[in-house]
């Protein structure tokens, strides 16, 4: 199996990472989530209900894990980027490390409307 050049790791090892928290891509959301290994910039286009919430949010998750890492979720409007927050929430619920959750070693700060920033100790 090939290695990504930008991070070493290969489609598998991201698909077993993501096992972990119960996340299984389709087919179409698995191209996307092999563009991201190889590619700077990924642009998705894809109809409504397609799941692009769900395969940002694993993305986070991927990259979250990672130390010295800043992630940003952009849209147009709010309620389209607290989307996959929701959902990387509820894998950082399902996720451990040891004993404890994930999402229990994060500090989370909702500023204002708009405005939320999760923190990792790493």
């Amino acid at each position: 199996m090939k290695k990504s050049p930008k991070n070493d790791r290969s489609i598998q090892e991201k698909l077993n990472f993501f096992k972990e928290f119960g996340y299984t891509p389709h087919p179409e959301q698995l191209k996307v989530h092999d563009a991201f290994l190889n590619n700077r910039f990924t642009v998705v286009a894809a109809g409504a209900r397609s799941g692009k919430s769900l395969l940002a949010a694993a993305e986070i998750m991927d990259e979250f894990c990672r130390p010295n890492r800043r992630i940003w979720c952009v849209s147009s409007r709010y309620e389209l980027a607290e989307k996959p927050i929701d959902w990387f929430m509820n894998f950082a619920g399902q996720m451990y490390l040891g004993s404890r959750r994930l999402i229990d070693y994060c500090k989370i700060s909702n500023v204002a409307k708009g405005s939320c920033e999760i923190t990792a100790p790493w």
